[in-house]
Order: structure tokens, then sequence, then C-alpha cells
């Protein structure tokens, strides 16, 4: 089955003035029955609203195919509204502390289904698509952007010394114009961290920008040239901590992983580990 498109509230209260519209213009005996219309709408109402439609067709045919269309606008919006309530209310038991299978068993089916209800609810609600995988991945993707944020924070003052320490190679280097730009944009984010006016400043979309930064210092033809040369030179030494930092971050989304594999692996065994305890 097709998704329906989605219908605002206005469309819906839309639909519900034309109705009462039309009963007015007719003159129904039955109007005193048609629920009140305002910007408080709720499901009750509509549904109240499809009954009053069903006990009183309108008498003319055109009329009568006019409210037909509009309780199938209604109906679709009660269906996106009946898969918000499902949703909150397995959010609710969840929340609750119940087990899966209380929460499955009204429903006709498992733990395992329910976590995929719940997802592709999600996904309906969000993207308009009920694929359980674009829950999962921006659940995923949401607790990843946390860990990167929460870096940041920590390296905060590291960052701002490193950017500053580049910012002076690459001028004691030469670099000006385009072989600059990707750090000149780095020295912005960092500036906008002390601007109370700013919007962002360092964000995990800052280390992209280091990235390239160090890029194009590390590339610069007069930097290039001092490959050769015995000892390293300053420069050398705010190179090799950019990479040692880039490296850290880049290890944060392996280390993600393998704590969320770790945690996993050890669930069941935690659960069997208690099962064997309690028949003992």
């Amino acid at each position: 089955m097709a998704t329906p498109p989605k219908i605002t509230k206005d469309e819906v209260i839309s639909c519900l003035e034309m109705v009462t519209k039309r009963r007015v213009k007719v003159d129904d005996p039955h109007l005193d029955e048609l629920p009140a219309v305002d910007n408080l709408i709720d499901s009750r109402t509509v549904r109240d609203v499809l009954e009053y439609l069903r006990r009183h067709p309108a008498r003319t045919l055109g009329y009568r195919h006019a409210d037909i269309t509009t309780a199938l606008h209604l109906r679709v919006w009660l269906w996106w509204d009946e898969r918000r309530e499902e949703l909150r209310w397995l959010k609710a038991g969840r929340a609750a502390g119940m087990f899966l299978s209380q929460l499955g068993e009204p429903l006709g089916i498992g733990k395992r289904g329910v976590l995929n209800l719940i997802d592709r609810r999600e996904a309906l609600l969000r993207f308009d698509r009920p694929d359980e995988k674009l829950a999962r991945e921006a659940r995923r993707k949401t607790w990843y952007e946390h860990i990167e944020t929460a870096w940041i924070e920590q390296h905060r003052d590291t960052l701002h010394t490193l950017i500053s320490d580049l910012e002076r190679e690459a001028t004691r280097w030469g670099l000006e114009g385009d072989d600059r730009a990707m750090l000149d944009e780095l020295v912005i984010d960092a500036a906008d961290d002390h601007d109370e006016h700013a919007e962002d400043g360092l964000t995990p979309g800052s280390m992209t920008l280091l990235n390239l930064a160090v890029l194009e210092l590390s590339t610069a033809e007069p930097v290039a040239a001092l490959a050769d040369q015995p000892q390293p030179y300053n420069v050398h030494r705010v190179l090799q901590r950019a990479h040692h930092l880039r490296c850290d971050f880049a290890g944060l989304g392996k280390s993600t992983h393998d704590a969320v594999k770790a945690a996993r692996a050890a669930g069941p065994k935690r659960r069997h580990r208690r099962t064997r305890k309690a028949r003992a």
C-alpha cells in the first residue's frame, strides 16, 4: 500500500469549514449536530464530522460527491494521526519498563517486530517512508554527531593553539590567497568561538577544514622543499601535532562501532548468567 500524502491541520480545518458552509447553504435540518470547528481540532472532532456525514448524507448529488471527497481527506489525516498515536503508546510502554513481548502481544508481533514497528513509525513520520533502516541510520548519525561534538568541546583549547600555530607557519612560509583558503576558513571558525553573535564556532565540520588546511601547508612549495633536510623544522612539528589530533578524531567512528559490538556481544551473556543464577 502506498503511503498517503500528509495533510496539515490547516487543510483539515478548511475541509471541516467547507462541510459547514455546504450544510448551511442547503439549510440542513441536522446542522446543530455538526461539531463546531476551531483551531483546536483533534481526532475526536474529525471522527464526529465523519459520523455526521455518514448519518446525514447530502441531498444533492454534487454536494454528496463533495462530502465523500472531504471524508477521504479526513480519513487520510486520521491515518497519520493513528500512526503518531501508536508510536506514542509504544514509546510510553518502553519508557515504563514494559517487556517487548508485552507490547507486541496486542499487535500480534514478537520482540523484534515491536522494535521494527517503532523504527518504521519513526521513519514514516520523519521521512514519509516506513523503512526502519532510515530511523536507525538517523539515530546512529545523531549519536555519532553527539560524540564528535563532545570531542570538539574536550579538545577546544588544543585546537585553538594548533590553529594559531598553523596560521603562524603559513604566514612564515609565504602562503597567500588561494594557497591558504581553507586555513583562513578554519581561523574564522576558531574566532567565532569568542564571538557571542556568531552562529557556530569550532564544530565537527571544522575538522574537515583542518584536514584541508594541513594539506595546503604540507604541500606548499617552500614547505615541501624541506623534506630532504636532516633536521625537522617547526612547521613539521606543528603538522605532526595536527596529524595526531586528526587521527584521534577519525578514530571516534571505529571506537564507537567497537563499543556497540562489545555491548551487543556481552548482552546475551549477562542475561544467561542472570538466568543461571535464578535457577540455582
